[in-house]
């Protein structure tokens, strides 16, 4: 049971800094043991918080987490009590792990302000993000409470807000910690990691890992978890190698004993849009069901990875939108591992997916000092380039043996026996005959999506089975189902996915593991949802929507504001691998100790390994978590398509989506402190509800193109670019453009001459060209005939237009003008006269 001890004594080797900062009375026992075996420094006791963490092991934490008997210098206790003076072989896995996960030098001389560890807040790492040279960042901090997916909770404050004490919340957090983890009673030892791992986060995702030298902007937790994840590769590295009892070897930096995986999933807008000739209905389910298994695909592989490497889940580093990070012991076969499970994987794409997916694996071995700062931004910069190469021979582990290409690969064996036996939904397949509501020839695949589709909207729980099931679901050779609630599932599953805040099993033999997703569906009956109005496909067929039942999409197009169309939207964080590569400093008190005060800190030199976890988990929580429980309490109406690590993809009546898209930017300023390195780029585009998905796909992906063109922190829609900061002033006015349209002050033929002017001034504006100016005469004209001073606002609005337009060519965005294509044209579409009707 040694490795279980060494993951267990890893993963809560600081868990005293928890106890320490709560302030809780420390027994006499816990005292004796860091007068005998604590560590010093010449002859003075150092690191406190050791003594807490021997005392939750051996007075807190409940027996049944514990693995098995093992020696009394390598239980779990005594190596997470001894990590930093280590003696033993076990107990300098976990001390040299703690330093890399850091990434700094052991012994190195800081500092030290008296209660340090009591004043000092999480900072968040998204204030810390600079690219623009020679600005300063505004450093915020998150207080001390239970993780939610919540603004509130997500979003950091200037630390001046912050108590100079953080002591009460340090209780708070520790007095909840200690009631669930005492309640606990777990069946296995996977259960009971897999539940500290729960508690983890929920507790000490605010609580800083360290409050010396360098900014406190790494969470205990992934602090925790990067520490496990370097010791068990540590441990089966040498478990390999035959030298487990070798304390010289297990020290050394120098050796590549790591290997640093990073897998991506190609193909990902192909597979979920592609699908052909479906109803509205149908394509809802279908939708819903291939978004949900491309966020599990890169889940089901990371998992068997593992497997195969016999790894705790910790060595997971990150798992967000169709990407993934292991840390793995670059063992002598771990490249033929990897090879085999790919070849099954794509295998697997090749034949049930007509080879439109593809997963890349790429690979960068590492040696210990490869995780210091300074070095580990280089390695994942390398590791991105070994990524880009292998996206450029995909499926090459499907389409070639031994070196050779398989040409019978190439031909996929399809039996169709005439147009009338293909797959109605996909076309790409032979088709049955099945019981569906729209009576459709499906097969197998489209038939699992429509299935999976119906379950999802009231999922709470995926069980990943250990054998086959005649009703379970597949996707990579991986059997599962979906569970609504606690109790149905099965106490033989292998593990367990609960997803956003669903209850985690506390007393069982299946490891729970949280999972952050964002698959909010529009349904009948719940709060905020109107009946669909008389003229809705549901209602003219005489059936209504039961409740809890999903909206359709016909039916959606319905419940928005004039025009019966659907907003499509697509999000994402800009440059954001020139974040991950040069966006983090570091200004540590070490650093500037080896450097000259010319010298500068190499570009990125502050990413670590925790960094990086610290990062990209909440990044995944606030396009996951946070977004599901916002669409859920605030726009019950839009349909997630996918969401999740820096971006997102929804619909929904087209006004609430706009309405959305606003909310959404003003939200994640608030969550990343402000920062104006942190951006985001949008495109947003109408569709009739039944135009195919793949061409509503293809239209808003060209818009988000557009935004970026013109220089990202933009939304692009109804044709025209605006800065976010410009599009709540070009709102106000198109909903008072619009209230004066619908009530006549403005007539439908002016705002159409208003929006054929825009167009000829952003022609001009681009090009220069003097003959695009014919449109002033013929505006003033419009303005003169149709309005008059009695008509108050809106004249007075219109004759700005007509004689305070922008002379001169300027890449300078001016009022009133920039911004009208979007004003006239969400006017039109408020009054059900859109910029295309005749």
């Amino acid at each position: 049971m040694q490795f279980e001890h060494l993951v267990l004594g890893s993963f809560l080797h600081d868990i005293g800094k928890l106890l320490q900062r709560a302030e809780v009375p420390l027994s006499e026992q816990s005292k004796r043991m860091m007068a005998v075996g604590g560590p010093s420094r010449e002859g003075r006791p150092t690191h406190f918080h050791v003594q807490w963490t021997n005392q939750f092991f051996e007075e807190v934490l409940p027996r049944g987490f514990l693995p098995g008997p093992s020696g009394v210098e390598e239980s779990a206790s005594a190596l997470a009590f001894r990590h930093h003076n280590a003696s033993t072989p076990l107990q300098s896995m976990i001390s040299l792990a703690d330093c890399l996960a850091s990434g700094v030098e052991r012994g190195e001389q800081v500092d030290y302000s008296r209660d340090i560890h009591k004043r000092t807040p999480l900072i968040s790492l998204l204030t810390e993000i600079v690219l623009q040279d020679g600005r300063s960042p505004s450093l915020l901090g998150f207080r001390l409470e239970p993780l939610q997916p919540e603004l509130g909770c997500l979003s950091p404050v200037p630390r001046g807000e912050l108590n100079s004490s953080l002591v009460p919340g340090y209780k708070t957090l520790w007095s909840a910690f200690e009631k669930e983890l005492t309640a606990a009673s777990p069946e296995s030892f996977p259960a009971a990691l897999a539940y500290l791992d729960a508690l983890m986060e929920r507790y000490t995702w605010c609580v800083p890992a360290s409050t010396i030298d360098d900014v406190a902007d790494s969470s205990l937790y992934d602090h925790s978890r990067a520490v496990a994840a370097l010791a068990a590769s540590l441990y089966r590295f040498h478990e390999a190698e035959g030298t487990l009892d070798d304390t010289a070897c297990i020290r050394d930096r120098e050796a590549q004993r790591f290997l640093l995986v990073v897998g991506d999933l190609s193909g990902i807008q192909r597979y979920i849009f592609d699908i052909a000739n479906v109803s509205s209905r149908g394509t809802a389910k279908a939708l819903r069901a291939r978004s949900f298994l491309l966020g599990m695909a890169s889940d089901f592989a990371a998992w068997r990875i593992l497997e195969i490497f016999q790894l705790p889940h910790f060595n997971r580093m990150v798992a967000a939108g169709g990407k993934f990070y292991l840390l793995l012991p670059n063992l002598p076969d771990a490249a033929q591992r990897l090879a085999d499970l790919t070849r099954s994987i794509e295998r697997w794409f090749h034949q049930d997916l007509n080879a439109e997916l593809t997963l890349n694996l790429a690979t960068l071995p590492l040696r210990g000092n490869d995780f210091l700062k300074g070095r580990f931004a280089g390695a994942m910069i390398r590791l991105q380039d070994e990524l880009a190469g292998r996206k450029l021979r995909p499926l090459r582990a499907a389409l070639t043996e031994s070196g050779s290409w398989r040409p019978e690969a190439f031909v996929l064996p399809r039996h169709f026996e005439g147009e009338d036996r293909v797959c109605t939904v996909c076309r790409k397949f032979p088709g049955e005959e099945r019981t569906t509501e729209n009576g459709d020839r499906l097969c197998d695949g489209c038939a699992q999506d429509r299935r999976l589709g119906r379950e999802l909207p009231r999922a709470r729980y995926l069980s990943w089975l250990k054998d086959d099931a005649e009703d379970a679901f597949h996707f990579v050779g991986v059997p599962f189902r979906l569970h609504r609630a606690l109790e149905s599932v099965p106490t033989d599953a292998v593990r367990v996915l609960a997803f956003n805040d669903a209850p985690i099993q506390a007393s069982s033999a299946v490891p729970f593991h949280r999972r952050w997703i964002a698959n909010h569906v529009p349904a009948a009956g719940v709060p905020g949802v109107p009946d669909c109005p008389p003229s809705s496909p549901c209602r003219q067929e005489g059936e209504g929507h039961e409740a809890g039942a999903p909206l359709y999409f016909n039916c959606l197009a319905l419940h928005g504001e004039g025009r019966d169309v659907l907003g499509v939207l697509k999000l994402d964080v800009d440059n954001l691998g020139l974040v991950l590569s040069i966006g983090l400093k570091d200004t540590s008190q070490a650093l500037k100790a080896k450097t000259s005060p010319a010298e500068e800190p190499p570009p990125g030199a502050g990413w670590t390994l925790s960094r990086l976890a610290t990062f990209s988990r909440h990044l995944d929580l606030f396009f996951a978590g946070w977004l599901h429980r916002e669409l859920t309490e605030r726009h019950p109406l839009l349909y997630t398509i996918f969401s999740g690590g820096d971006d997102l993809f929804l619909l929904g009546p087209w006004h609430e989506v706009l309405n959305f898209a606003r909310g959404f930017h003003a939200a994640f300023r608030q969550f990343c402190g402000g920062n104006p390195d942190l951006t985001l780029s949008g495109g947003f585009t109408l569709a009739h509800a039944r135009t195919p998905v793949f061409m509503i796909a293809d239209q808003t992906e060209n818009a988000l193109k557009v935004a970026k063109r013109a220089g990202k922190d933009r939304l692009a829609a109804f044709d025209d670019v605006l800065r976010w900061k410009e599009l709540d002033r070009c709102h106000a006015e198109a909903e008072r453009l619009a209230e004066w349209q619908q009530a006549e002050t403005v007539s439908t033929q002016l705002v159409r001459r208003l929006l054929l002017s825009a167009k000829r001034y952003y022609q001009y504006r681009d090009d220069g060209v003097t003959d695009h100016l014919i449109f002033l005469p013929h505006l003033h004209y419009s303005v003169k005939r149709n309005l008059s001073q009695s008509d108050g606002a809106a004249f007075e609005w219109a004759m700005r237009l007509v004689n305070e337009w922008p002379l001169g060519r300027s890449s300078e965005r001016k009022a009133p003008w920039d911004g009208l294509k979007y004003i006239s044209t969400y006017s039109l579409n408020r009054n059900r006269g859109g910029a295309n009707d005749g």
